[in-house]
């Protein structure tokens, strides 16, 4: 029965993801790049002594570490005296080689650079923490992940369209008020401006406090960070931060629920 070699093993990854990403994206830039050239040469000829070809974007090499059979071997050595362990590391690994030595200091032991330290603790790959007790025995923490707070979406329901049409509120001195567009935008990166109305009524503000976190959000004002005007989260639009917003994605699907809300 053939047995790895787990100094092998753990660089056999190839390239890494980001990588690999890189070196695609440089290729389809660079041919999109060459049918403009050759677009412009077919019109002008006479430009070709004038125009440079493209030259495809340099990508350097990005390595992946598998990280994880070593993490698996030094949990399982959880227990022992740390010297022991030390010594079978510098048994296990060829430190002359550079691969050696990157897998072993970079990765394997705690890593000065980094702050790191043996009663201090130290990561090897995602699992969790080790670090050496008072007594020198190797110790594992693992780590608990923590979930992740989900951003609520702006969503017009049927019964919010119908309460507010195209009407917001906004909290002005802790008292809500309508507001009015002043304006209809013309196109996708117009802001839209706002006029202030009067206060809700108390029915009003019953129904406004029975809506749901995603529907408050779609018909709530709130103050621009950056000038300090109202701005409405469901209809502002793509290239406009908002801290309270998700990335990219969440603007995208925002600015089309705008569009269509528009239409």
């Amino acid at each position: 029965m053939s047995t790895k070699r787990l100094a092998r093993t753990v660089l056999e990854g190839g390239r890494a993801h980001y990588n690999q990403w890189a070196r695609r994206h440089s290729a389809r830039e660079l041919r999109a790049a060459e049918r403009v050239y050759l677009d412009r040469l077919r019109v002008d000829p006479e430009a070709f002594e004038a125009l440079a070809p493209p030259v495809r974007r340099p990508v350097y090499k990005g390595f992946y570490d598998k990280l994880a059979p070593v993490e698996r071997w030094l949990r399982a050595q959880v227990g022992r005296p740390w010297d022991d362990v030390r010594s079978e590391i510098a048994a296990r690994f060829d430190v002359r080689s550079l691969a050696g030595q990157h897998i072993v200091f970079d990765h394997l032991l705690p890593e000065v650079d980094r702050g790191e330290s043996t009663r201090g603790g130290w990561r090897v790959h995602r699992r969790g923490t080790f670090h050496v007790d008072a007594e020198g025995t190797l110790r594992f923490t693992l780590r608990v992940r923590e979930r992740r707070a989900v951003e609520p979406w702006p969503v017009r329901s049927p019964r919010l369209v119908a309460w507010a049409g195209l009407r917001r509120v906004a909290f002005v001195d802790q008292t809500l008020r309508w507001f009015e567009r002043t304006s209809q935008p013309q196109s996708s990166i117009e802001r839209v401006r706002w006029r202030q109305g009067v206060a809700l009524t108390v029915a009003e503000r019953a129904f406004y406090a029975r809506l749901g976190p995603n529907e408050r959000l779609a018909v709530t004002l709130f103050v621009d960070p950056i000038d300090g005007k109202w701005r409405s989260v469901d209809g502002q639009y793509r290239g406009f931060a908002f801290p309270w917003l998700p990335e990219d994605g969440g603007r995208r699907r925002v600015h089309q629920a705008a569009c269509r809300e528009r239409g």
